[in-house]
């Protein structure tokens, strides 16, 4: 991930190119042994408990396979993986296989996983987030053109929808859930909007609006760090308003206000942006960053320390059991 753009409200991917970029940074990580997996949380009546060491595994399933870099073999190999293993939560999963063109002239095959949780039901929401790794650590000061973990700028979100995905199957919940595992969000460079979130243009550009429209969506990045500061990004407030409120009123319902703060933070450009400004479903984006912080982001960002000894399960639990105790206030439609 992602540009940070300062001049807030740009008009589209176009325009975003003309704004002000700077970088991500930020705090210490912990070791799994020192982790405390269940926080008490407040949730929703009927909502199901979120497992974190399960999202746990999830993430670290993922990272066993390597960098999941576009056209890689760890790329493919973990595509399988994640099919086979949203198919376990519902029968309706569907690969979009595409070729999309990075910033340098490459082409990359792509691989956005879709699946629908409890698809008969009428009203939808959609729940997305990257997989795919970064193919450089720009950001180290060592091995800079060798491909990243992503442990928490990828895999974190995953995991985590994974279980949101299980949890589902424990629990049936009034409404279904879109679940959307984009691809080549992270093959991007600051100097141009348009190179990142490919996998996420490719999919909106070519929406089945009859099948997987929704009400709102809510995309997960970098959702698995200690002392996470998830505040209130630009552009989904420019998009999204009511769903930002939303969400960060059931965190205070759910005793999680701590990790989702009550303050603004700057515009990123992200994969909410084309399916706010392509494919027309509002979309906000839950990731840490806190442009008062430093760099904003974590230390680890675009480094090989974003690796599974930043992976906290305190955050993972706060950001899951947020989202549960939201699907289970919300009424179905007729």
């Amino acid at each position: 991930m992602k540009k940070i753009v300062l001049f807030l409200f740009c008009a589209s991917f176009a325009t975003l190119t003309a704004c002000h970029n700077t970088d991500k940074g930020k705090d210490q990580g912990q070791n799994k042994d020192s982790l405390n997996s269940k926080p008490a949380l407040n949730s929703a009546k009927n909502a199901p408990q979120f497992n974190a060491d399960s999202a746990y595994d999830y993430i670290k399933a993922q990272v066993d396979f390597g960098p999941r870099v576009p056209n890689t073999k760890a790329h493919n190999a973990c595509a399988k993986y994640l099919e086979a293993k949203l198919r376990q939560f519902t029968s309706d999963v569907t690969v979009q296989i595409g070729d999309v063109k990075a910033y340098d002239g490459t082409i990359l095959h792509i691989r956005n996983i879709i699946g629908i949780v409890h698809p008969e039901k009428h009203k939808k929401i959609l729940l997305c987030s990257h997989w795919d790794s970064r193919p450089w650590a720009d950001e180290d000061s060592v091995d800079k053109k060798k491909p990243i973990d992503a442990a928490n700028d990828g895999a974190s979100g995953i995991g985590v929808m994974l279980e949101i995905a299980r949890d589902l199957q424990l629990k049936n919940p009034d409404i279904g859930i879109v679940m959307l595992f984009e691809d080549a969000e992270d093959y991007g460079v600051t100097e141009n909007a348009d190179s990142y979130a490919l996998g996420t243009q490719f999919w909106a550009k070519s929406l089945d609006k009859t099948k997987y429209l929704a009400d709102y969506g809510i995309l997960l990045d970098m959702v698995g760090a200690p002392d996470a500061h998830f505040l209130q990004e630009e552009f989904s407030l420019k998009y999204a308003p009511d769903i930002v409120n939303k969400v960060w009123m059931q965190a205070q319902a759910s005793g999680t206000s701590s990790y989702f703060i009550m303050n603004h933070t700057g515009a990123i450009t992200d994969d909410h942006l084309p399916i706010n400004q392509i494919a027309a479903i509002p979309t906000i984006d839950i990731v840490d960053y806190d442009q008062s912080r430093g760099k904003g982001f974590g230390y680890y960002w675009h480094t090989h320390a974003d690796n599974m000894k930043i992976i906290n399960k305190q955050t993972l639990n706060a950001v899951g059991q947020t989202l549960l105790d939201l699907i289970f206030t919300e009424k179905g439609t007729s």
